[in-house]
């Protein structure tokens, strides 16, 4: 019967073929996690991962991940475990471990795990090793290879906001004109990221484009910041940055649209991407990908203190 650590070792050898090799001294291993009981017969059997977060740097991250069963289903069971390793160096070093939880997208159709604030503590090649225990009872183990850099692309929770001049509702006819929202929330597009922050309170601004969002999470993550908005309005500012400069002379043709220099302002590799700054304009929390309204809530809810 193979345990935690019994079957990282059977994945290390799937996490070769990912690997760049290059010299460094050896870190020794955190304590394993307790391990489940696996299916009969040895090994587990494999499933496939995939990658739901790209801008990662040195430091913590919200990583998030997906797990795809043999049937070419998700999986969404409530947890599974993750190990880090840096697999940058030989032997590979196991970096971290940690329980990922299911967070489900809008309307129940699918989801990713995620781990909150894994430290990713080098730049370089890295392996995620995943177990997760399935609805059937078997043990299910995967792998993928990922690359953490320096620093991230967007900016570092701690440093100062971009003080952008973002599209408001201030001297447009149509909020058509700067969101591609269905029905856009007027509250969101009221100031911009360089007044919110003068206005010295928390900020939330989140970067999606509802019409044009490839997970289909961007309209729902909009949604989520308005909804939030409506309760905390007294107590932050909230803001939605359109990801495209022209919503109305694109008439809906994604090949006709132009990126709004503020993504490029905020270094966004990718979207939806949501921040929470304090009163002060520093960075305090970020998330890749779709956040749910609970968590941004209790983000928020650490800067207000």
């Amino acid at each position: 019967m193979l345990g935690w650590l019994g079957n990282i070792a059977l994945a290390l050898a799937g996490l070769a073929a990912l690997a760049c090799s290059s010299a460094s001294a050896p870190t020794p291993a955190p304590a394993p996690m307790p391990a489940p009981t696996p299916a009969a017969g040895g090994a587990p059997p494999e499933v496939r991962l995939g990658l739901a977060t790209v801008d990662l740097g040195v430091g913590p991250n919200r990583f998030a991940f997906g797990i795809i069963g043999p049937d070419s289903r998700p999986i969404r069971v409530p947890t599974a475990r993750a190990t880090f390793m840096y697999i940058d160096s030989t032997p590979y070093q196991v970096r971290a471990q940690a329980e990922a939880s299911f967070v489900t997208w809008p309307a129940g159709r699918a989801g990713v795990y995620v781990v909150n604030d894994v430290e990713l503590d080098k730049a370089g090649r890295w392996g995620l090793v995943v177990e997760v225990e399935t609805e059937d009872g078997l043990t299910r183990i995967g792998q993928l290879g990922f690359d953490v850099g320096v620093a991230s692309s967007s900016p570092a929770i701690g440093s100062l906001a971009p003080r952008s001049l973002n599209k408001t509702a201030n001297g447009v006819d149509d909020l058509g004109e700067i969101s591609t929202s269905p029905e856009p929330d007027p509250d969101l597009y009221r100031v911009t990221i360089a007044e919110a922050i003068a206005a010295g309170a928390p900020t939330v601004v989140t970067f999606a484009t509802p019409a044009f969002c490839r997970t289909s999470t961007c309209g729902p993550q909009v949604e989520v910041v308005s909804a939030l908005e409506d309760k905390r309005s007294d107590e932050a500012s909230f803001i939605h940055v359109e990801v495209y400069d022209n919503p109305l002379e694109m008439g809906g043709d994604l090949s006709k649209g132009r990126i709004s220099p503020i993504l490029e302002e905020w270094g966004l590799i990718s979207e939806p991407y949501t921040f929470i700054l304090d009163g002060e304009g520093v960075i305090r929390s970020k998330f890749e990908g779709f956040v749910t309204e609970r968590e941004l809530e209790a983000a928020l809810e650490e800067v207000l203190g």
